[in-house]
């Protein structure tokens, strides 16, 4: 082996590890700790980091954050729900201010204004967002047997969304059983200024109210009213086509048109501790005496090790019933989740 050729791998393996961390992300907190690695998401308040010295992922509030720097790009949303696609740059430890890099132009934000950012990712589980919740009652003196199943799941592009989720509530009194079951697929398109462009498709049945599949297709336009990194308010408006099928053989399928308008609130100020809720109401453009709402909320716990304790409560309510039914249907739910 020649002079030079010993050289070249000697200069190459002693700058190897400096080569390394400079293609891996840096994040330094307020209290003098260093993280070497990828900085996976932030969402809710909490910066998500995949460490090469740990075997599980590091959980950072942001406002913790003293200078952050990637090598890998992310769907970054600031200030109004403006989306942009760049790399994070603190280029003055010091300040407050976060340069967003985005096709080699910088764009400074200061780092409150930053709301939710996740690493792009080419390959499909890594855009996936997932989790299921489960809870058993049981009460010996109505002989009652309560089975809670709850899942959702989310997939994020660079301006798409779509997320989804699935509730199934089977009770047992003694020897007599019913259900409900809620399930929904929604989508959602950002646009400028906190605007956005929104479509779904619900699909509803209760035992209580005697629908055996209520099946509800939605489109409208809604804003962002208050986005900051620990809450966020969003309402929405559209229409909406409202088809019900009914347990009793004599009524006859309904199929209307309704007016909707949709918010929800969801709060996360701080880390093991987070609410999110949900009203829809809906007038019914072929009977103005009709109108039905949905309110949702749930109260998350983390426990720990991707677990979190939720206390559920969701209503339904149909002021003028076509089959003569319940006007309303609740459940009150205590499950635990896991999400990957």
């Amino acid at each position: 082996m020649g002079y030079r050729s010993f050289s070249f791998l000697l200069t190459f393996f002693l700058f190897l590890p400096f080569i390394t961390v400079a293609q891996l992300d840096t994040v330094i907190t307020k209290t003098g700790e260093t993280f070497i690695g990828t900085v996976e998401r932030i969402n809710k308040a909490v910066l998500t980091f995949d460490s090469k010295s740990g075997d599980s992922d590091y959980k950072i509030e942001w406002k913790q954050v003293k200078s952050i720097n990637t090598v890998h790009e992310h769907r970054v949303i600031v200030n109004k729900k403006q989306v942009i696609i760049a790399r994070f740059e603190d280029k003055d430890p010091n300040d407050s201010m976060l340069t967003l890099v985005s096709g080699g132009v910088g764009i400074d934000f200061p780092y409150e204004k930053v709301l939710n950012a996740k690493k792009i990712d080419d390959d499909f589980w890594g855009k996936l967002d997932a989790d299921i919740n489960m809870g058993y009652n049981f009460a010996k003196s109505t002989k009652t047997h309560q089975l809670t199943l709850r899942t959702s799941v989310g997939y994020l592009t660079d301006r798409w969304g779509v997320d989804g989720f699935y509730d199934e509530f089977f009770s047992l009194i003694d020897t007599v059983q019913s259900s409900r079951t809620e399930a929904a697929l929604n989508t959602q398109y950002i646009l400028p200024s906190a605007w956005y462009w929104e479509a779904s498709a619900n699909w509803f049945s209760s035992d209580e109210q005697e629908i055996a599949l209520r099946t509800t297709y939605m489109a409208g336009f809604g804003r962002y009213l208050l986005n900051d990194p620990v809450k966020y308010l969003q309402a929405s408006l559209g229409l909406a086509l409202n088809r019900e099928n009914f347990q009793q053989s004599e009524i006859s399928d309904k199929e209307s048109f309704e007016a909707f308008l949709k918010s929800s609130y969801v709060l996360f100020d701080h880390k093991y501790f987070g609410i999110n809720s949900s009203f829809t109401g809906f007038l019914n453009l072929d009977d103005t005496e009709r109108y039905r709402s949905t309110f949702n909320v749930d109260f998350t716990w983390d426990i720990g090790d991707s677990f979190d304790l939720v206390w559920g409560y969701s209503i339904n309510y149909d002021s003028k019933p076509p089959n003569g039914g319940q006007q309303s249907d609740y459940v009150i739910s205590l499950t635990i989740g896991w999400e990957l």
